[in-house]
């Protein structure tokens, strides 16, 4: 624990590294980003659309990683605690906790659920379309 702290304490009170903006003709200048920038922005006359399309395939692909990751641990969770529930053996202390362990892991898989629900309709009622972050991107007006 005192491992962690001290971990995040470095990296809350470290100084930041400098970054500078160079011009480019993706996304009016995106060096700054690093590795990040020259990933989307790769490549000779890259336009907003290209930029937006890689950006909605790098979201997509890891929330979609991070979906599915929820759904297996609901999966080992919920099987792990039907092994607890059927060893029990009788003692009811075992058995309360194996199904205590059980609705944990429905609410969890419940909140994953709602949270997609949830981010799709505020991004409704603000009129921004959230779950495509390069449609936005795509609508950006750049300027220099």
């Amino acid at each position: 624990m005192i491992l962690i702290f001290l971990f995040i304490s470095i990296l809350l009170f470290q100084s930041p590294p400098s970054v500078y903006a160079a011009p480019s003709n993706c996304l009016g200048g995106g060096e700054g980003l690093g590795p990040f920038a020259k990933f989307l922005c790769g490549g000779v006359g890259v336009t907003t659309d290209a930029v937006g399309n890689r950006l909605n395939s790098v979201i997509s692909a890891i929330l979609g990683l991070l979906t599915v990751i929820a759904g297996l641990w609901f999966l080992i969770q919920f099987i792990l605690a039907g092994f607890n529930w059927i060893n029990a053996g009788g003692d009811k202390n075992n058995a309360q906790a194996a199904w205590q362990k059980m609705t944990n892991a429905v609410v969890g898989l419940i909140i994953v659920v709602f949270a997609w629900v949830f981010v799709a309709l505020i991004g409704k009622l603000l009129n921004i379309n959230i779950l495509d972050p390069g449609d936005m991107l795509k609508n950006l007006k750049i300027t220099g």
